[in-house]
């Protein structure tokens, strides 16, 4: 599993967790101002087994609304 989290930057600072997990990876945190954390991006990835070459879950969204 890998959960990524990154500020809605030019040049973005991300919180990343990967691994083999069991039930959950995370959690991920960010700090910043609020125009830094506004639409912050979410990436996160899940598969079946560390050797699998097809993801369960393959997925980019926001983290917060974006206007």
């Amino acid at each position: 599993m890998k959960l990524k989290l990154c500020t809605h930057r030019t040049e973005p600072r991300c919180d990343t967790d990967e691994g083999s997990f069991s039930q959950y990876a995370g959690p991920v945190t960010i700090t910043g101002t609020h125009s830094e954390i506004f639409c912050s991006k979410v990436t996160a990835v899940m598969k079946s087994s560390k050797t699998a070459t097809v993801a369960l879950i393959d997925r980019v969204s926001s983290a917060t609304p974006c206007n």
